[in-house]
């Protein structure tokens, strides 16, 4: 096995020594040819990175539950990748993007975590945070156990969320008198200052927005067409390009340059060499897309 994750990494790092030269380039069909390499790579390297552990002990035994939710964070960020690459492939251009926001929601967080002074306050809260709408329905068993018998269903689900809450330490006290459900009580737009990517909030999360929301901006430009003044209904996808693909592949490469140093199973920086090199050449045909879309219009 090791012979032929040597094998495949190789071959990674051959392609992006003699990728091709994006000034030969003449449609975004050509982009969009090379970026279905950088997605397959970037979704390898996902999973192999997920896959390595620190040790035999680590492999065998698993890992703490701290490091569990970092891990997890990059799972799930493997998951929507794996959806976001096969919308791309589809051509389907409204589901792609609606993966690409929830990728860098988690991204974000990821971050966060990872780079906190104090990973054990910020799990916790993240932690914490997460049973918001559980805090919602104890609320509502608890005033209607005051009135009459709980029926069958609202005894499981109360049994549950009892059982998950002390699971994870938290005492059914503590989460309803808990007001604040963002990590370490921070907005979203302030995750991202503090990470030194405010400009992202509106660039990014803002305009990934509208894909999540369904609001009028994105059902006008994506749902509908407009012809004399009057709309029709429009029920063909949208056609994927490369401004969509590379900044998301990106992103993911450097958090998972992080992940390695956190998780310390790339001692000899031999993955994180490959993952730097492949961002490098992400980045390099974003910057030439921009340059050929903007003599476009």
């Amino acid at each position: 096995m090791e012979e032929k994750l040597i094998e495949n990494l190789e071959k990674m790092r051959s392609w992006i020594k003699d990728s091709p030269d994006p000034s030969t380039f003449k449609n975004n069909d050509d982009f969009m040819s090379v970026y279905v390499h950088i997605m397959n790579y970037t979704l390898y390297l996902l999973r192999l990175s997920i896959s390595l552990a620190k040790d035999e002990e680590s492999s065998q035994k698993g890992i703490t539950k701290h490091r569990a939710i970092i891990s997890g964070l990059v799972v799930r960020i493997a998951k929507l990748y794996e959806g976001f690459t096969n919308h791309i492939a589809n051509r389907e251009l409204e589901l792609a993007a609606i993966f690409s926001r929830l990728i860098f929601e988690t991204e974000v967080k990821l971050d966060y975590l990872i780079t906190s002074k104090n990973k054990k306050k910020s799990i916790r809260s993240y932690i914490l945070g997460s049973y918001k709408p559980e805090k919602e329905i104890l609320l509502d068993l608890n005033s209607k156990a005051k009135s009459r018998k709980l029926i069958p269903i609202e005894k499981r689900i109360k049994r549950k969320v009892l059982s998950r809450l002390k699971e994870d330490g938290i005492k059914q006290s503590e989460l309803l008198n808990n007001t604040k459900w963002d990590i370490d009580g921070k907005s979203f737009r302030q995750l991202l200052k503090d990470l030194n990517r405010e400009l992202q909030y509106s660039y990014i999360f803002g305009g990934m927005s509208h894909h999540i929301h369904g609001d009028w901006y994105e059902i006008s430009l994506y749902h509908l067409e407009k012809d004399n003044g009057r709309y029709f209904p429009n029920l063909s996808f949208g056609t994927p390009d490369p401004r969509i693909v590379g900044p998301i592949s990106g992103l993911i490469l450097n958090r998972l340059v992080e992940f390695l140093k956190f998780t310390k199973t790339d001692s000899q920086n031999y993955i994180s060499n490959i993952i730097n090199s492949l961002s490098s050449v992400c980045y390099g045909y974003d910057e030439c897309h921009e340059r050929f879309f903007s003599k476009l219009n």
